[in-house]
């Protein structure tokens, strides 16, 4: 997780980017080796790299809504209302707006919100999002709004 500057507009969206980076591969799924803030990592070829440009989630726990309507427009109003760009190499890929369906959400001890274990609630995430094909062996470079990161791709394996 990492605050973003621009929640100090609206402080009571807590901003949850668990990975802006993710590598998938036929063993590895989800934030495996590259998490936000991750300057570099090296993959095997035929790996596709899910890229999540900006997101945001509301949830019943921070007191953004109790219903599916509420916790998405919060969603949807918190988020950027544009593509953030993202550049693999200096060329623009497009980026895919997408949503949560409403999730029911059961809390493990020890949570972010300070709530016992197993409260239950609802939430909605809101981002923009692209899935980077397998990219040819060499190194290549990821930008996106807020952090770059080099992706270097190994030889055949």
């Amino acid at each position: 997780m990492d605050d973003d500057p621009s929640d100090t507009e609206r402080p009571e969206l807590l901003r949850l980017r668990r990975c802006r980076i993710c590598v998938l591969g036929p063993r590895r799924h989800g934030c495996a080796v590259c998490a936000n803030g991750v300057e570099s990592c090296t993959v095997k070829p035929g790996t596709k790299i899910f890229v999540t440009a900006n997101s945001l989630e509301c949830s019943t726990f921070e007191g953004n809504g109790t219903t599916d309507a509420a916790l998405r427009t919060c969603a949807e109003q918190g988020d950027v209302q544009q593509a953030p760009s993202v550049t693999v190499d200096d060329k623009s890929v497009p980026v895919t707006e997408a949503e949560t369906p409403l999730l029911n959400i059961v809390l493990p001890a020890d949570n972010i919100f300070g709530e016992p274990a197993e409260t239950q609630g609802l939430s909605v995430g809101h981002g923009w999002v692209t899935l980077l094909h397998p990219l040819t062996p060499g190194t290549h470079t990821i930008v996106l709004p807020t952090i770059a990161t080099t992706i270097v791709v190994q030889p055949g394996h």
